[in-house]
Parts: structure tokens; C-alpha cells; sequence
């Protein structure tokens, strides 16, 4: 009689601690379920990235390869509503005014095929350095004189226009200003260098 006494207690005490653990286990799935469930998933967070923009951007290029470049940016920060000026990912300083729309894509530089805009260029010509070319068009231009022994030594990009300074074989540098309807290009004075970089963010 007391051995079955004591089987009895056990088989108590083995559902009393079965019980108790499948308790533990659904309150447990049902805490970590419902704070898993108010996490935000890892492609609804937002990034301080992703309320920050480029509003300008001057690139010097130091040869044609590319490579050896200085690049420096105006981010505009959404939440702070205030701009930053970086020189290759590296903060410089705030920057009090200027555009808050993001640059224009201009980037000739990337085109692998020759254009050829002699004759669209004649036609297209307005007056002295003024042409009729949309931006587009101002972008396959500048692509096929890099096609054609120029080099780029400096390439701005704005809201509103995009503007690069060439230069030929021999050493002569020209300034192409490319606005969305028009394109102005003129060559640069032996003794007129280049404005500084920075120069653009005051």
C-alpha cells in the first residue's frame, strides 16, 4: 500500500512539473511573440541615410584614369533641415544656404560607345558659345570628346545644371556649362585657372 502511495505522489508530482513547464513554455512563445511582432523588421528601419541627399558635388579629377579624384559634397539632412559639406566622406562643415533638390545625373564619363555631335552641334548652334542642346544631349557631346583625347578635370553637378572643364591634347581647357534646353562652351584663358573647389560652397 505504500509503494502504491508513492507511485501515486510521483506520477502527481511528474504531471504537477509537466504542467508547469508546458505553462512556461506558452507564456515564454507568447511574450517573445508578441515583442518580436512590435520589432521593426530590418527592411522598415530607416537609416539617417535615407533622409539625407546630395545637393551639390564638385569632382576633381587629378588624371584621366579616374581613380586619383577629389570629390566634395553638399548633403542636405531632411530631419536637421541643414546642409553639410564633406570632401571625400569626410565632414568639413555646416553649410548655411543653397539648393535643397537633389543633382542632376550627368555622368559622361561612364559611356563605353563613341558619339559623334558634330553636325547636331552646328545645327543646334544659337549664337557664340550658346547651343540648343538638352541636357541629354549636352551629356553624349561631352561623352564623345572624352571618346576623342579630352580628359576631364572637373565635372559640377547642381539641381539645376551640370558643368565640366575639359581638356585637349594640347593643353587647352575648356569650360562646357549644360542647362536643361541649352549648353555653353568656351575655351578658358591660358592665364584664367580654375575656381578652387571650394570655392562652390561659400
Amino acid at each position: 500500500m505504500k509503494i502504491k502511495h508513492l507511485e501515486k505522489h510521483w506520477i502527481r508530482k511528474g504531471l504537477l512539473i509537466t504542467a508547469i513547464f508546458i505553462l512556461f513554455f506558452i507564456i515564454y512563445y507568447n511574450v517573445d511573440y508578441f515583442l518580436s511582432k512590435d520589432e521593426p523588421k530590418e527592411s522598415e528601419i530607416m537609416e539617417e541615410s535615407d533622409f539625407t541627399y546630395i545637393t551639390k558635388q564638385v569632382i576633381d579629377y587629378e588624371n584621366d584614369n579616374g581613380k586619383d579624384r577629389n570629390v566634395w559634397e553638399t548633403k542636405h539632412s531632411i530631419l536637421d533641415s541643414v546642409s553639410f559639406l564633406y570632401k571625400n566622406n569626410k565632414y568639413e562643415r555646416d553649410v548655411a544656404g543653397g539648393g535643397i533638390e537633389p543633382i542632376v545625373a550627368f555622368s559622361p564619363e561612364t559611356y563605353p560607345e563613341t558619339y559623334s555631335f558634330k553636325e547636331q552641334l552646328t545645327e543646334s548652334k544659337i549664337s557664340g558659345i550658346i547651343y540648343e542642346l538638352d541636357l541629354k544631349a549636352s551629356e553624349r557631346y561631352v561623352a564623345s570628346l572624352l571618346n576623342h583625347g579630352y580628359s576631364m578635370r572637373r565635372k559640377i553637378l547642381t539641381s539645376v545644371y551640370a558643368e565640366v572643364y575639359l581638356q585637349d591634347a594640347g593643353g587647352d581647357v575648356f569650360r562646357i556649362f549644360c542647362l536643361s534646353d541649352k549648353m555653353l562652351m568656351a575655351q578658358l584663358d591660358e592665364d584664367a585657372p580654375m575656381p578652387s573647389a571650394e570655392s562652390y560652397f561659400k
